[in-house]
């Protein structure tokens, strides 16, 4: 019953599958280990190995060394060694009544808590023992045969490395001469080897041929992983060590004298003794439920009591420990039929149903049992695999499946383990709501129907799961636990267990079922052989329980499929936020593509939250070089004419897209998991039908430090950046100079992965004066101007940024992708750490795949659907961005809001953005444990916020639902230990504040909902819907072209212009130096600026009186304070050389031609103008000219009275009427940062005289100061 028909070519295949699959207990079951098999290996995210093992993995291991010495990989004496010192090992630990307990550490050998004994393990232990002791039997019985191994296994190793050459990339000439030399040897090898078949008689002389023949292909792979140093030859280089070894193990054995066949002989019959007694000396009487006469699946040692469960089916794993039992006397014979027997029909015929119907149940036993011709379980081992394929079929995956681990991880990122099985086949409810392919399952069946085994096995191939260590455990094709843009993820990782049985498998395939003639040839399991006999029923009856189709219901091993948000225009949707973190370093983008990168709470890059231009972040930019146009990636900063864009949010990237003719690019954005940083992927798509050169330019200012203090003074902050562009690769390093010793050492490196490598044409840039240009903006950056290049400047550059420009060819109908990372560090080591684990084209895929298994790791953990967590990103942008839709009505906010010290009773700071829940009713309070999840993830997203819940429950009845919040409250501070000591977490209770401080902390919140108001989402809907309705107005508004009485006059010309022109030279003026010069009296400095010339520096006029006052520069670009510049600024000042942004500024709009201008640069600028300035002695005059209107603007301040006073004349020298309208603006601050302050200034109107007011009681100095604009003449707007 064990003859199959399998042809050469599978042998060959499934030798080679073996063969890989050995490799793991090579390399794994060492001294270390105290020559036991760990129990799995994971390679990603990062290789670990798990230092435990079970008496099941020990069994299968000391079978696979049997059928590696079979296959010919290792010597006899190896074997010999191998098995005896695990033998010594496992005779030295701990056991009970003869069994090992279910795990064991195998660094120090303590057995594992809870202590258990489990039947089907001991079962597989016992029956693997005597299969190996009857090994080393017949071993011992002709050692002299047995000597000379089986040349064929040195053809496995060849036939490994000839895939491995095969797979290195051959895109290096350096490395061709090499790799023919290479391919030449291992033909030799093979050469050789056939010869030395043909003619064993000459083995022992020509295998030392073979093995000098082995070190020169060493040599040779290692020369090429050397020039490679990949991944790829890394494999190369270790099977030609292994194919080395396996030939100086064919030595060994052919160069056995008399007196070593003796003492091999002495061994093995000693090793017989031990591996059989040790298995006898297991007592299962003790496990069996005398009044069910069943196993229990096994004994809490600890507790003294058998499980209640039982094995009650016959189509088991454990069947082999009742026939064991038996087979020993210490279970019945009545046990055996006590098993139970359902039936399935299968094509006419019947098989027995198992639990979870599985291939592991059913075909792990049969490796040592025989299953003999025509019986039940010979026929349900054939019919299995059938429905098997059938349903994998039906399914379009590969088939296979069984109980293995599939893609969902627990919060150590460690793979979860469960049993999976086919519908129909097993008992087990809700077997059709996973579809997961374990490739030992396939092999497994090997010894059933080897062809379709081994056809199974190269479509699992084809789709990545052979790993280094032979198959991966599983194929994940379950539809919620697949990342976007595939139908399947790999289970990166081995089972020693599986491992084993894969390699038994194919033993037992090949060698027509030797190791169940080893076990079945011990007299004691020979005694029991009849049980296994039993016949296959004629007629199928019906099953007596209720199977189930293929369900799609929801389990506990389901992860959410992601809930993508898709923002279609970002310029005019309402404005979207993605967060995304890996615990230490965050990013947050917006759907325009601004955003920020932190470490912990130190600012990466500079970020500001303005609603209104948006324009910091990390940027990439591209240029036609070809015409000279350039545009941002992303929606802003830069636009470009007819673009399309769009921005895909996900909870683990953003995506965002942008097409103009027929170039599209896509930038991907994702947080790394190993280490700290982030990685954008660039891909350009060429639809056109001629190549595109395209330059693509990345951009960030950085910080490297805290934000607050970057905020209250930038340029101070940026003196101590330095920068280094590193000659090797052209990557940025940038290190902030520590000013106090508890500071925390940090560094930064930004460099970008090539397709192309390293690329002469590299730049890189790391002063921001010099990208963007004197004057300018980001949008308009100088780098971008015809014929510029990055200049390469580094070291302190007072203003520093991170720039790196790639050109690339993008060929016609084709795509390309390059990588920009930015990774943290404590020094440079670490960075160079970094860039050599990232700094490859296939890296950006891993890290991708890791922040999306991050992904669902946090969300299970968090008990939030994807679909939860993309809510959560929405209400998250009201805590990002103040915003009204989430807060008290602005009446209410402003009647109600008081000094930031009235919430210090509550122990809340009020430092932070505050998400404020209120409730009244303890029916609420899965609202508030909702909440407290949400603001778990936010936190764990890098978010800095304060949750508050406020009980507003009548004092009567408010001590029940307090006790009820703060066990909610305090069970989340428990599970959010890890994010830091401060868990920003508060229960308080209304009738225990004092009125100003309740209303003070309502109307702070930027998010402040009530349980009674419905579901957070509910409310979360009802906001959204405002902002639209708020949206469309206000678009509406800005669509309504203002009233022409008359058409448009045409745009002055020179000749039609009337009045004095300013002159743009250094006329009248003393000590000229291109920008400006001196008066004649030489009391005023005068600046004429014209097209787009700017002073080198802000040249400003500081004008004051002793308590109140502002600067302004020639531009016209200043800020007022009052008191206190830095802690009471009425407007922002940008502290910023470069580009000088004003916080306020006049604006005069002319009515017909439906254009703005201003006499200040700064405000607005007319490349046709010149503005000359006047500062003198406690004033500052603006004068322009445009057409017929001249313009004279003046600022002083009151020598007395904290005001600022602006006079605007404006000439009109034409002969028509100019119809205008004059607009002051001005940016609110009240405090010592806008984005500190904005959301807390009540905005008033004095109805009298229509001026603007504004109030910051919030500010704990000058909260009850109140800011105004006014005019004198009437007020229209």
């Amino acid at each position: 019953e064990d003859r199959l028909r399998i042809s050469a070519a599978d042998i060959h295949a499934l030798r080679t599958v073996a063969r890989r699959t050995w490799h793991y207990f090579e390399t794994f079951v060492t001294a270390e280990h105290h020559h036991l098999p760990p129990d799995n290996f994971q390679e990603s995210p990062a290789p670990v190995v798990a230092p435990r093992t079970s008496p099941t993995n020990i069994g299968v291991y000391l079978l696979s060394v049997v059928s590696a010495r079979d296959f010919g990989w290792i010597s006899l004496s190896d074997a010999i060694t191998r098995i005896d010192a695990t033998m010594t090992t496992i005779e030295n630990m701990p056991r009970d009544r003869g069994h090992l307990y279910n795990w064991y550490d195998t660094t120090t050998l303590k057995p594992l808590y809870p202590l258990y004994i489990s039947a089907v393990d001991s079962g597989n232990l016992a029956g693997h023992l005597v299969a190996v002791a009857a090994a080393c039997a017949e071993w011992a019985e002709a050692p002299s045969v047995h000597l000379q191994g089986d040349f064929e296994g040195i053809l496995d190793t060849v036939t490994i490395l000839d895939e491995s050459l095969e797979e290195l990339p051959d895109d290096r000439r350096q490395l061709r001469p090499l790799r023919q030399r290479l391919a030449d040897r291992l033909d030799g090898m093979r050469r050789a080897v056939m010869t030395i078949k043909a003619q064993p008689e000459m083995a022992s002389i020509r295998t030392i041929n073979l093995a000098v023949l082995a070190g020169e292909i060493r040599k040779l792979a290692t020369a090429i992983h050397v020039e490679a140093a990949s991944p790829k030859s890394d494999v190369i280089a270790d099977w030609a060590a292994r194919l080395e070894a396996t030939c100086e193990a064919h030595v060994h054995d052919s160069h056995n004298d008399e007196s070593a066949v003796s003492a091999l002989r002495t061994k093995l019959l000693a090793l017989r003794g031990r591996c059989r007694r040790y298995a006898f000396e297991m007592d299962f009487s003790f496990l069996m439920r005398q009044e069910r006469k069943l196993l229990s699946i096994g004994y809490r040692v600890e507790e003294h009591q058998l499980d209640e469960s039982c094995y009650d089916l016959l189509a088991s794993e454990a069947r082999l420990t009742s026939l064991f039992g038996i087979a020993k006397g210490d279970l019945p014979t009545e046990h055996w039929f006590r098993l139970g027997r359902p039936i399935v029909e299968i094509g006419f015929k019947g098989a027995l149903m198992s639990w979870s119907g599985s291939m592991f149940e059913y075909l792990m036993p049969p490796l040592v049992m025989k299953e003999p011709q025509g019986s039940i379980l010979n026929q349900t081992s054939k019919l299995i695999i059938k429905r098997q394929i059938q349903y994998a079929r039906s399914k379009n995956v590969p088939w296979g499946i069984s109980e293995a681990a599939y893609n969902a991880r627990d919060r150590e990122l460690t793979y979860q383990y469960t049993n999976f099985g086919v519908p129909g086949l097993g008992l087990k409810r809700g077997l059709g709501q996973n579809t997961v392919i374990a490739p030992y399952a396939t092999i497994l069946a090997a010894q059933f129907n080897p062809r379709e085994a081994v056809q199974n096995l190269m479509r699992l191939r084809a789709i990545g799961a052979l790993g280094r260590h032979g198959f991966y455990d599983a194929v994940d094709f379950t539809p919620q636990r697949v990342p976007e843009g595939t139908d399947h993820a790999v289970v990166q990782n081995y089972m020693a267990h599986h491992s084993g049985m894969s390699i038994a498998a194919v033993a037992d395939a090949i060698f027509e079922g030797r190791l169940r003639e080893r076990f079945h040839s011990d007299p004691v399991i020979e005694s029991a052989e009849l049980l296994l006999q039993e016949k296959a029923p004629r007629d199928i009856p019906t099953a007596t329980v209720r199977t189930e189709a293929d369900e799609r219901s929801k389990d506990e091993t389901e992860t959410e499929s992601p809930d993508s948000r898709i923002i279609l225009d970002p310029i005019k949707a309402l404005r979207a936020t993605n967060v995304m973190s890996n615990g230490r370093y965050s990013v947050m983008v917006t759907a325009t593509g601004s955003g920020y990168s932190r470490f912990g709470e130190l600012a990466i890059t500079r970020w500001q939250p303005d609603p209104s231009e948006d324009r910091l972040g990390s940027y990439i930019f591209l240029r036609d070089t070809a015409t000279g146009d350039w545009w941002s990636a992303t929606a802003e900063p830069k636009r470009a004419e007819g673009e399309r864009v769009q921005t895909l949010f996900a909870d683990d990237k953003a995506s965002f897209t942008k097409s103009i003719g027929s170039l599209r690019s896509e930038v991907e954005c994702i947080v790394i998991s190993e280490g700290n940083g982030e990685g954008r992927r660039v891909t350009l798509y060429n639809d056109g039908p001629t190549d595109r050169h395209i330059e693509v330019t990345s951009f960030a200012e950085l910080v490297l430090g805290n934000e607050a203090s970057d905020n209250a003074h930038p340029a101070f902050s940026k003196m101590f950046v330095e920068t280094e562009i590193s000659a090797n690769n052209g990557a940025i390093f940038a290190t902030r100079r520590k000013r106090e010793k508890n500071e925390p050492d940090l560094t930064m490196v930004h460099f970008v992965t090539d397709p192309s490598g390293p690329s002469r044409d590299a730049e890189a840039e790391t002063d921001r004066r010099a990208f963007i240009g004197r004057g300018r903006t980001i949008a308009d950056a100088a780098a971008f101007d015809p014929g510029a290049r990055l200049s390469g400047s580094h070291g302190f550059t007072l203003d520093p940024v991170a720039a790196l420009r790639r050109q690339v060819r993008v060929p016609a109908n084709k795509k390309i992708s390059l990588t920009f990372w930015t990774v943290v560090g404590a020094n440079r080591g670490e960075l160079d750490e970094a860039i050599g684990r990232l700094d490859h084209q296939e890296s950006f895929a891993r890290q991708a795949m890791l922040a999306w298994t991050r992904s669902q790791v946090q969300t299970r953990h968090l008990g939030l659907s994807l679909t939860d967590a993309a809510n959560v990103q929405k209400l998250a942008r009201y805590l990002i961005y103040p915003d009204p839709f989430l807060r008290l009505p602005a009446d209410s906010i402003a009647s109600g809001l008081g000094r930031q010290s009235s919430l210090w009773p509550t122990s809340i700071s009020g430092d932070f953005p505050i998400f404020l829940v209120r409730i009244g009713d303890v029916a609420d309070l899965e609202i508030v444990a909702q909440a407290l999840r949400f603001q778990e993830y936010m936190r764990a997203r890098g978010m800095m916020i304060d949750f508050v819940v406020v009980n507003e429950q009548a004092s009567s009845y408010v001590q029940d639902l307090q006790r009820a919040v703060e066990t909610l409250c305090e069970n989340s501070r428990l599970r959010g230990r890890e994010l830091g000591p401060r868990q920003h977490i508060f229960a308080v209770r209304r009738d225990l504040m004092d009125e100003p401080t309740y209303k003070t902390l309502l109307s702070v919140a930027r998010v402040a909902l009530h349980t009674r108001n419905g579901t957070i989402f509910d409310q979360l809907e009802r906001a959204e819907t405002a902002a639209l309705q708020a949206r469309d107005a206000l678009q509406q508004a800005e669509g309504v072209p203002a009233r022409q009485p008359s058409p448009p006059l045409p745009e002055p010309t020179r000749a039609s212009e009337g009045g004095a022109d300013i002159a743009a030279d250094g006329t009248g003026l003393s000590l000229w130096n291109g920008f400006g010069g001196f008066d004649g009296d030489g009391r005023h400095y005068v600046t004429r600026l014209t097209g787009r010339r700017v002073t080198p520096q802000p040249w400003i006029n500081v004008i004051s009186n002793a308590s109140f006052g502002f600067h302004v520069s020639a531009e016209g670009a200043g800020f007022t304070w009052s008191r206190n510049s830095r802690d009471y600024q009425l407007t922002p000042w940008s502290n910023d050389p470069v580009s000088n942004r004003p916080g306020e500024g006049f604006y005069i709009y002319d009515q017909l031609s439906g254009k703005a201008f201003s006499p200040m640069a700064a405000v607005v600028r007319d490349p046709s103008m010149t503005y000359e300035t006047w500062h003198g002695q406690g004033f500052s005059t603006f004068r322009s000219k445009r057409g017929p209107l001249s313009m004279d603007l003046t600022q002083v301040v009151d020598p007395v009275d904290p005001v600022k006073i602006t006079r605007l004349r404006i000439q009109n020298a034409g002969p028509a009427p100019a119809r205008l309208r004059v607009y002051a603006y001005a940016e609110w601050v009240l405090g010592g940062h806008r984005s500190r302050t904005a959301a807390t200034i009540v905005p008033t109107r004095d109805a009298a005289t229509g001026a603007m007011l504004a109030q910051n009681p919030y500010g704990l100095d000058f909260g009850e100061r109140v800011a105004f604009l006014a005019a004198t003449a009437p007020v229209h707007s």
